[in-house]
């Protein structure tokens, strides 16, 4: 009886609470400033972890690019989670049409809250209009997939 009563608790918790607006605060990746989530327009954000490092992350930025471009009601965020230096090199050579954000040298708060605990790059999170998550992706995507997430991610909140 204790078990059902828990197990219906849970669920309330995870299924029946609205969802929380994500919030975060990180430096550029130049250091020259701070960007707060919560301060953004409201509408749909596309926030996507990358690394120099990861081949995947590499090969989906000019798809990115395109996209951000494409979508000029959506919010790109890119967040480099390595090396600053090796990001900042990677995006003077490829410049981005979007702000991208360095990530905590302790990532585990900001990955459990994008919902990538394991830190699995290239990961991918859409938000809603209200900046709460929408839909998650961990690996590659493509234009389809990203186009559907954005559309997806602007109705239905």
């Amino acid at each position: 009886m204790i078990a059902r009563q828990l197990l219906a608790a849970a669920w309330l918790v995870l299924f029946a609470s609205p969802a929380a607006a994500v919030d975060m605060e990180l430096p550029t990746v130049n250091g020259t400033a701070f960007f707060r989530l919560a301060d953004a327009r409201p509408g749909p954000v596309v926030v996507n972890l990358w690394d120099t490092a990861c081949p995947f992350c590499m090969r989906e930025m000019p798809l990115l690019y395109q996209s951000a471009k494409a979508h000029t009601d959506t919010l790109f965020l890119g967040i480099a989670m390595g090396s600053a230096g090796e990001a900042l090199d990677y995006l003077e050579s490829h410049p981005s049409p979007y702000p991208h954000l360095l990530g905590p040298r302790n990532p585990g708060s900001l990955l459990r809250r994008l919902r990538d605990p394991s830190g699995a790059l290239p990961h991918t999170v859409v938000l809603g209009p209200d900046h709460s998550i929408c839909t998650v992706r961990t690996g590659g995507v493509d234009s389809a997939w990203l186009d559907a997430a954005i559309r997806k991610c602007s109705a239905s909140h």
